[in-house]
């Protein structure tokens, strides 16, 4: 609000003086600003001008470690076929060796540069980035080392026939992560490879060989060691059997209606499909069920034994017999 005791050709004489002592106020304010931006900028072309050799000399490192990782990874690759077949695990090995070169190339370029504040920060976020990321993919990271162990291991390959975590089948793919198995089923089951090295696991054929074991009985009343000649000799004249290995029949105990053995053979070598298998076995029970019926060897049904006295081992006829011979039931009553 303006001064009523002043003038107005007061008032507008004493704004102009006040424009005119603000004007150079303002401008010394914009040269210093100027001034002060230039400076900065001076100060940085001769810290870039002195950083320069470093700048370049890292430059070299890097270059030299990226060059370095290329001569790495195909070496490693090289030395890894040696004691895997497994192309995936390889190169895998192969491109963890070249990352690892070239982080420690770039961590001494930074050091080269004295930016050791930026390279602490880096690897704390690598550390980090690195716990978070192993908690999100713990399971998949638990399928990738174990598939990388079971390559180093090979303990199977495509085309096996195995048996692991209940399911039996042929291997049909084998990745880093997953086993696919195709069962005798015709379906097609991916079995995580953590789930592989942590259970048991059966290989029918790296051994190139596999055996058959029939489990059958006989009666009571048969010639034991007769009876255990013709199961063999059944059993010899199959074609799948491998005559180079022995036919072996252990009698192993007294069931509840018959004495039970069993006829173990080995498969020829050139009958180690599934099909040869359960084919041999099928075979192998009906020449063994056709000898005993040639040869009047009984392969008896379930019998219960009822016991009708008061010791055991009493007849029922006789038991009837004594029982109406003391004036029958009525008398007991």
């Amino acid at each position: 609000m303006q001064n009523p005791l002043l003038n107005p050709a007061d008032s507008a004489v004493t704004a102009g003086h006040g424009a005119a002592a603000a004007g150079p106020e303002q401008v010394g304010n914009v040269q210093d600003a100027w001034q002060g931006m230039w400076d900065k900028l001076d100060g940085w072309l001769d810290a870039a001008i002195n950083m320069l050799p470093n700048a370049l000399l890292a430059l070299v490192v890097l270059m030299l470690a990226v060059f370095a990782s290329r001569f790495l990874n195909r070496s490693i690759e090289r030395l890894s076929g040696r004691f895997s077949s497994n192309q995936a695990v390889n190169k895998l090995m192969a491109n963890i060796g070249s990352v690892i070169l070239v982080i420690l190339g770039l961590i001494l370029a930074l050091g080269i540069m004295d930016l050791n504040k930026a390279l602490s920060s880096m690897l704390a976020g690598a550390g980090i980035a690195g716990l978070v990321i192993g908690l999100a993919f713990q399971d998949s990271m638990a399928n990738l080392l174990a598939g990388v162990l079971m390559s180093l291991r090979n303990p199977y390959n495509i085309g096996d026939m195995i048996e692991t975590n209940g399911i039996t089948g042929i291997i049909q793919k084998i990745t880093l992560r997953t086993l696919h198995v195709k069962t005798f089923q015709g379906q097609l089951v991916v079995i995580p490879n953590r789930m592989v090295v942590e259970n048991p696991l059966t290989n029918y054929t790296v051994t190139g060989e596999r055996r058959v074991d029939i489990s059958c009985g006989v009666s009571y009343g048969d010639d034991l060691a007769r009876a255990a000649e013709i199961a063999k000799q059944a059993i010899v004249k199959s074609a799948a059997c491998n005559n180079e290995r022995e036919v072996t029949v252990f009698y192993e105990g007294f069931g509840s209606s018959s004495v039970d053995f069993t006829v173990r053979f080995w498969l020829g070598h050139d009958c180690l499909e599934p099909s040869d298998y359960l084919q041999a076995r099928h075979e192998a029970v009906v020449a063994i069920h056709r000898s005993f019926q040639e040869n009047g060897i009984t392969i008896p049904f379930p019998i219960r034994t009822l016991d009708f006295g008061i010791k055991g081992g009493e007849k029922i006829d006789e038991s009837l017999h004594e029982l109406f011979a003391e004036g029958g039931p009525s008398s007991r009553s």
